[in-house]
């Protein structure tokens, strides 16, 4: 009897163990969502259907976010980037990498339609280098890519037009028809890239 119950007690303590180990081995979300106002849900990798999500809500890569109409979700993700996304938009989170002390490693967002704001907190650097290589930050649409090195801008898409506006420091932006002609929008100015065209001033 007694070895019966230090048997089950091994396997017991064995099972602990390696959901412990599971669950210190499993990544952390790359954000988690601060601000909820209206109906917001996201669309995780592999589901056939989105979930509503309220105040606190994890998201990771291969999310895709999406709010109705009247409604906005604020995302904060681990290296401190905030994400502001505006009503009836559809936003995919398609990859995020970060080193073990949160730094981005890279980041890509494909807006599908609607209108976000990015923010980099200036005391994470006012630089954000567009190079494949650390801290890599773009958000691409169907027609356009805009890569990061100011800290303040936005992005919308609708009607097969993507259009980019700078708050703060400079955001490279190309066209997808034609990703050599890229140029330099510099704080307080926009660009238009209609679908098949290139980026122009």
């Amino acid at each position: 009897m007694k070895r019966r119950n230090i048997t089950a007690v091994m396997a017991f303590v064995l099972m602990l163990v390696l959901s412990l180990a599971g669950a210190v081995g499993a990544e952390a979300p790359v954000g988690r969502l601060t601000v909820v106002d209206g109906r917001v849900d996201v669309l995780r990798p592999g589901q056939s259907r989105a979930e509503p999500v309220g105040l606190n809500a994890t998201v990771d890569a291969g999310d895709i976010v999406r709010t109705k109409s009247n409604s906005f979700a604020e995302i904060v993700f681990s290296d401190g980037a905030v994400l502001k996304v505006s009503e009836n938009s559809r936003l995919e989170i398609k990859d995020y990498t970060l080193t073990e002390n949160d730094k981005r490693k890279s980041g890509l967002l494909r807006l599908l339609r609607g209108k976000i704001r990015a923010t980099v907190p200036k005391t994470l650097g006012r630089i954000i280098p567009i190079s494949r290589g650390p801290s890599n930050f773009e958000v691409e649409t169907p027609t356009a890519v805009a890569g990061v090195r100011g800290t303040d801008f936005f992005v919308w898409f609708d009607r097969g037009t993507t259009g980019v506006f700078v708050l703060d420091g400079t955001v490279e932006t190309r066209g997808v028809a034609h990703p050599e002609n890229a140029i330099m929008v510099g704080a307080g100015y926009f660009t238009l890239v209609h679908r098949g065209e290139e980026a122009r001033n």
